[in-house]
């Protein structure tokens, strides 16, 4: 798909590369401190959307958060995480404005990506779908914080 804006945008590219091995410290088994920090902050500084999109999406990865919270419950995360994919998709394609269009490729591409590594731990996926919520939390202080979130 068209990554558009957001592919000129390498300080986020590098990032989201920088995330394809997992949100966690693998020798140390917790979140990457620059996730929470260096990572959530620059993200944010790139990404806008309106304050119900934002809302919608959020609950509905509460709601998965929510139902799948076990390590066996990956094979069912990993469904529902396609669907939202698909779902992103869809929001996408229904953007009437240009600016709004643009801005929320921005912000699919960056969930669409997560989902990947995400996906990717496969009978972690639980967990790693733990340590995003905790990421995408941050990102949304930060984007509050700097008006990113649009009213």
């Amino acid at each position: 798909f068209n990554k558009s804006r957001i592919e000129r945008n390498t300080e986020v590219d590098d990032i989201l590369k920088k995330l394809e091995d997992g949100y966690r410290d693998k020798n140390k088994e917790i979140l990457k401190k620059e996730v929470v920090s260096d990572y959530a902050k620059k993200i944010a500084e790139n990404l806008e959307i309106s304050s119900s999109q934002l809302r919608s999406f959020f609950n509905e990865l509460k709601k998965l958060k929510l139902k799948y919270n076990k390590k066996e419950d990956f094979d069912k995360l990993q469904i529902a995480l396609y669907i939202l994919k698909s779902k992103l998709e869809y929001r996408k394609g229904t953007r009437s404005n240009k600016n709004e269009k643009e801005e929320f490729k921005k912000f699919s591409y960056f969930i669409q990506k997560n989902i990947d590594i995400i996906i990717k731990e496969n009978e972690n996926s639980v967990e790693s779908f733990k340590d995003f919520m905790i990421f995408f939390e941050t990102i949304i202080g930060y984007m509050y914080g700097s008006e990113k979130v649009k009213k």
